[in-house]
């Protein structure tokens, strides 16, 4: 394994030569973050690979693992665009690494917390694998120290979210008139008073004549039948409901358009979304990180929804994971296999860890299923001095920066424009860079992600109150 330290973030082309005891052999060669294979031939038993890379931390490490023999590396690395009149760093080194016969593992340098990008003599890692030989070999010459490029503007600070406005009540219906009353029976006649019975005529005196017979009292007059009820009056309809107020997602900060949503996920659930997302790196349970040089292992555990949010948190923890005991374990979900997308604005409103510089290497990304032919799309990676960067890999490397700034102790959105050919990036809403080469096409999916791999703050939380897709 090789580590150069380098004079400058920038882009460098890189000349790997390989040779290996026997051949043919199949040797894989990790150069940063990229991954090449070559098969050693011929008397010399040698292979090369030219690759340009984008740097982003003080040192590049190379390393090489054969399947058959030892392997020997030679590299010449150039500097691309040396800032002003100064050359960056053009030496050859040369170390052995491999195993007997069996495929070497090892862990690349780290993006260092707090590193200075300035000059240092080149160094040689001189660690073999057991029981192999490590040979140093010559120190490549110190390239001047190139003219540090002009800080970007700190972005402002995101918009909250704007919520639904509440619809209406439904209008009250008005009461049914009340029912007449009916009319009143007339009550019935009475009847007429018999007529009274004359007085009979004087007798004879002597006995008085018979009393005449009374007359008859005249019947009473039936009484009225009483009227009809009117019928009641009939009730009125009930009023509508109003509708509910609109609760469509906002579209992305810092760039107005025409935009309608394919992906939210504002994690207010009591449990991550399986629906959605995976934990770990292309597994279940506790699986290996995204990239060699990581200390960490990713553990389901480590990934909580709760409270509104998502949190990843790394722990000192020792775990095995890909045959490797690492001292660290966190947390990571992924939308492989669930979700993808072709173009469109991806953005997450990210609490990232740290006081001041960025702590550990917090990560909002995308990736495609063959790396790097599908291309990778870093939004937003906590790297180097602990810097907000931002970066497109394609085969040919992987262009992006850095932003100064503070991006801890509070909310901030991270949010990239992926179009045909074009790549914005937008920090709280305003556009820290674009990218206009090497923009791949294919499906790539979400990943959230805390890892870690030098310098280590550790219990520590990414958390992320929201990750949201959208297209025009």
């Amino acid at each position: 394994m090789l580590e150069r330290h380098l004079v400058a973030l920038d882009t460098y082309d890189v000349h790997v030569s390989v040779t290996t005891s026997q051949s043919p052999d199949l040797v894989a060669l990790t150069i940063g973050r990229l991954v090449r294979r070559a098969r050693t031939s011929g008397p010399h038993h040698r292979a090369s690979v030219d690759v340009r890379v984008t740097v982003t931390g003080p040192t590049l490490t190379i390393r090489a693992a054969a399947q058959r023999s030892a392997a020997s590396l030679a590299v010449t690395i150039t500097r691309l665009h040396p800032g002003g009149s100064s050359a960056g760093t053009r030496g050859r080194t040369r170390g052995t690494s491999g195993s007997s016969g069996a495929s070497q593992s090892a862990l690349a340098a780290p993006p260092t917390a707090g590193a200075s990008a300035s000059g240092t003599p080149a160094v040689v890692d001189t660690g073999g694998a057991a029981g192999s030989t490590t040979l140093a070999g010559s120190t490549g010459v110190t390239g001047v120290t190139g003219v540090t490029g002009p800080t970007g503007s700190t972005g402002t600070t995101g918009r909250s979210r704007s919520r639904g406005t509440t619809g209406s009540g439904g209008s009250t219906a008005s009461t049914g008139a009340s029912g007449s009353a009916g009319a009143t029976g007339s009550s019935g006649t009475s009847g007429r008073t018999g007529v009274s019975g004359s007085p009979g005529s004087s007798g004879p005196t002597g006995s008085s004549g018979p009393t005449g017979p009374s007359a008859t009292t005249g019947s009473s007059g039936s009484t009225g039948s009483s009227g009809l009820t009117g019928p009641g009056g009939s009730s009125g309809a009930t009023g509508a409901t109003g509708s509910s107020g609109s609760t469509a997602t906002p579209g992305p900060l810092g760039d107005p358009g025409s935009w309608h949503s394919i992906f939210d996920d504002e994690f207010n659930g009591t449990g991550l979304d399986t629906n959605k997302w995976s934990t770990g790196w292309f597994g279940s349970g506790i699986t290996s990180g995204a990239n060699s040089a990581e200390l960490d292992c990713y553990d389901p555990a480590q990934v909580l929804e709760s409270g509104g949010e998502l949190d990843l948190t790394l722990i000192a923890k020792r775990e095995t994971c890909g045959g490797v005991t690492r001292p660290y374990t966190s947390g990571m979900v992924t939308t492989d296999g669930k979700f993808s997308y072709a173009y469109g604005f991806f953005e997450a409103r990210v609490w990232l860890p740290g006081n001041g510089p960025i702590a550990d290497w917090p990560a909002v990304w995308t990736d495609g299923q063959v790396w790097p032919t599908d291309g990778e799309l870093d939004v937003l990676e906590g790297l180097g001095a602990g810097l907000a960067c931002w970066h497109f890999h394609d085969p040919l490397g992987g262009p992006g920066s850095c932003v100064s700034g503070t991006y801890t102790g509070g909310w901030h959105t991270f949010g990239a424009d992926w179009e045909p050919g074009t790549v914005t990036f937008y920090y709280d809403g305003v556009a820290v860079g674009t990218i206009n080469s090497g923009i791949t096409s294919a499906p790539m999916y979400l990943i959230l992600n805390l890892a870690t791999a030098g310098s280590t703050v550790a219990p520590a939380t990414m958390r992320v109150d929201y990750a949201r897709v959208w297209q025009h």
